[in-house]
């Protein structure tokens, strides 16, 4: 689906911004450490406030 998103939209820049491993992503048993989730939690807050221009 991701390639069809970035055709459409002229390939504009993207990241990968998760807890998760890249290795097992959508795979059987798939999960995330709980560091990782409180990291992310963290960046994503810091991206929403500088999204917002808090």
């Amino acid at each position: 689906m991701r390639l069809y998103l970035t055709r459409a939209f002229d390939n504009p820049p993207a990241v990968i911004l998760g807890p998760g491993e890249l290795t097992m992503a959508h795979k059987t048993d798939e999960f995330c450490y709980i560091p990782k989730i409180e990291l992310a939690v963290e960046a994503y807050i810091e991206v929403a406030k500088r999204w917002c221009n808090l």
